[in-house]
């Protein structure tokens, strides 16, 4: 886990291994082993580089990416914000903003760009003041497809029940917020499988 200062906050995870930043901001990273194509290699390297931040007192949530993570100038397109609904076990169709974002070198930021070595791509204000729950923002980056994962809330349960159990294909064992003080470990479709605004079926079949 690593964290800004004065109050901007990130959260960088690897695999399905769950990190804590102050108990309320949790990113989990695509659990996947790394890739051996080009393609794949790509989306990976920048879901690894483009980061959720927040600021907890603000409400102020954004996608991100660190000057020192940018060599050249790219495009940036936030595509669609899903949100997992809890009682109906499924996730749902937030937004399709479709803004565009360019990433460039530190060196050619504005004059006016404000100084905390980071590049705003999208400012996440479907995430209203005091809400809890888990979305996944799908998004492209230099033509290339990618998803961040993002959980606001609690973030952790007593370990009992039956998370041991290996979750089914399309499915995944989540810590599920269920108000911004509790939380509780639901298995979940897996939003790389659902979260497609087409999709003929509600929730793949377990």
């Amino acid at each position: 886990m690593k964290s800004t200062s004065v109050g901007l906050r990130r959260v960088i995870c690897g695999g399905l291994s769950v990190s804590f930043c102050f108990g309320l901001i949790v990113q989990i990273a695509r659990a996947e082993r790394p890739a051996t194509n080009p393609a794949d290699q790509g989306r990976q390297a920048w879901e690894k580089i483009i980061q959720f931040y927040g600021d907890e007192e603000t409400s102020n949530w954004s996608l991100r990416i660190a000057d020192k993570n940018v060599a050249a100038r790219a495009t940036f397109t936030m595509l669609e914000l899903w949100r997992f609904d809890v009682s109906a076990s499924e996730w749902k169709l937030v937004d399709k903003p479709h803004a565009v974002a360019v990433i460039v070198p530190p060196d050619q930021k504005p004059t006016d760009a404000p100084d905390d070595e980071t590049q705003i791509l999208y400012q996440l204000s479907e995430i209203t003041p005091g809400t809890y729950g888990l979305f996944y923002a799908k998004w492209r980056a230099d033509g290339i497809n990618g998803a961040t994962f993002i959980r606001l809330g609690a973030s952790r349960v007593p370990r009992k029940g039956g998370q041991g159990d290996k979750a089914p294909k399309g499915w995944l064992w989540v810590v599920v917020p269920l108000n911004l003080n509790k939380a509780e470990l639901r298995m979940i479709p897996d939003p790389r499988v659902f979260c497609v605004d087409d999709a003929p079926e509600t929730r793949p079949a377990r």
